[in-house]
């Protein structure tokens, strides 16, 4: 199985700038209650917001769609707070591996998805069909949850 192409990063500019150390412990709170909301419910976001934490089909005992470690917070060299959520699996991966990195800069903020393997990728040639088809809706779901997240982040930071 291969990683999902196309997740990408979404990026969203910061007016006032702002500095990452004083913003850090806004991102991942911010980022779990944007996932609830814009998901109307349907998923549930169990554990701690820094993890490790399971996003489950809409109750408590729901399966188990995705799974994340405890996040691994750090900078780059040119000032980029990281808040990356190891992907440990779920119903939904095809595979553990892979990230959920929450960014802020000076002058934005952002998320990406790197190495996340759905379930559906790559199999048998009878599902390909069925793959793109999940895929397709896997990346409408991820930008709305990402689009919900950096509006929300752009109120709190306000």
């Amino acid at each position: 199985m291969q990683p999902l192409a196309g997740n990408g990063a979404h990026w969203l500019d910061l007016e006032p700038a702002t500095h990452p150390d004083d913003v850090a412990d806004l991102l991942a709170p911010t980022y779990w209650s944007a996932l609830r909301r814009s998901l109307h419910g349907a998923v549930r976001v169990d554990g701690p917001d820094l993890g490790p934490l399971r996003l489950r089909l809409a109750s408590r005992r729901g399966p188990v769609l995705l799974a994340f470690g405890v996040a691994e917070q750090s900078s780059t060299p040119d000032g980029v707070l990281e808040l990356a959520f190891p992907i440990h699996g779920g119903l939904t991966a095809g595979a553990s591996g892979g990230t959920l990195t929450l960014s802020v800069a000076v002058d934005r903020a952002g998320v990406r998805v790197d190495g996340y393997t759905p379930r559906l990728a790559g199999g048998p040639a009878v599902l390909r069909p069925l793959a793109a088809l999940y895929g397709s809706g896997q990346r409408r779901l991820h930008d709305r949850v990402t689009g919900a997240y950096l509006a929300s982040l752009r109120q709190v930071l306000r």
